[in-house]
């Protein structure tokens, strides 16, 4: 993680004033919505990227601060902007990797440049051991549970991505975020040392495991804060992977 020196002006705009409020929305409607998104993501711009050349995002503040203006909404601070500090992070994947021991300690697979979801955040895990928690989902009501007779504390939990119900119809691989954090983090709180999410044999041409990669490998901006939160531990991983540590019958049988 590094930190960097620029600073990025935040407009924040307060609709308090009793006088502004009723003339701003009078203000909008469809043909000056659609103005402003396409100016907004417009290539001119650059995506908006705090490195873009020509400061994109400062075009973005300045096109925001005009409008503003124009409708006479009340800035939340002097002159619409909040001087804050900005910190940019990304992975280092060429000095992270996973590696399986057997029981003598001799490495039998180093798989280097796997997706962390947390860019801003590191773990080191050694010394254990590696288990499979099926879909990693426990539900009480269903009287199902994938973590039953399991013992996750301190060890390394592999689980599938998906349900067992999209697996038995074979429905395509659709990433599920809210889904997959909720069993990681479950993991994690039973006792879990870190969790490895397998994209399941769903995802054939390992579309949706590079969009994850390229997603979740890119720099990362954020606002600075004093501690930085902590983040679950836990990787992406294909079915590949799974195939060579954990068997092609146990991994594809189940993911």
């Amino acid at each position: 993680m590094r930190k960097t020196g620029v600073y990025i002006f935040l407009f924040i705009f307060s609709l308090v004033a009793a006088n502004a409020q009723p003339h701003a929305i009078g203000k909008i409607d469809t043909t000056d919505l659609r103005r402003h998104l396409t100016f907004l993501s417009s290539g001119e711009l650059s995506g908006r990227w705090i490195d873009a050349g020509g400061c994109g995002i400062c075009k973005a503040a300045g096109y925001l601060k005009t409008n503003a203006e124009q409708v006479k909404l009340s800035p939340g601070f002097q002159g619409f902007s909040q001087k804050v500090v900005l910190v940019s992070s990304a992975p280092d994947t060429s000095n992270s990797s996973i590696d399986i021991q057997n029981k003598k300690k001799k490495l039998t697979d180093k798989t280097t440049g796997v997706p962390s979801v947390f860019a801003g955040a590191a773990f080191r895990i050694k010394n254990a051991q590696l288990i499979f928690a099926g879909f990693g989902i426990t539900d009480k009501t269903a009287g199902y549970d994938d973590f039953s007779g399991v013992g996750l504390k301190g060890k390394v939990v592999v689980i599938s991505t998906g349900t067992p119900e999209s697996f038995k119809n074979k429905e395509s691989m659709r990433w599920n975020n809210l889904l997959e954090m909720t069993k990681a983090s479950n993991a994690i709180k039973a006792g879990a040392a870190a969790v490895l999410l397998v994209v399941g044999a769903a995802d054939g041409t390992a579309e949706m495991y590079n969009r994850l990669k390229n997603y979740m490998n890119r720099e990362n901006w954020s606002v600075a804060e004093k501690q930085q939160p902590n983040s679950t531990r836990f990787a992406i991983v294909n079915a590949e992977w799974a195939d060579k540590v954990l068997g092609e019958k146990t991994a594809t049988g189940i993911c």
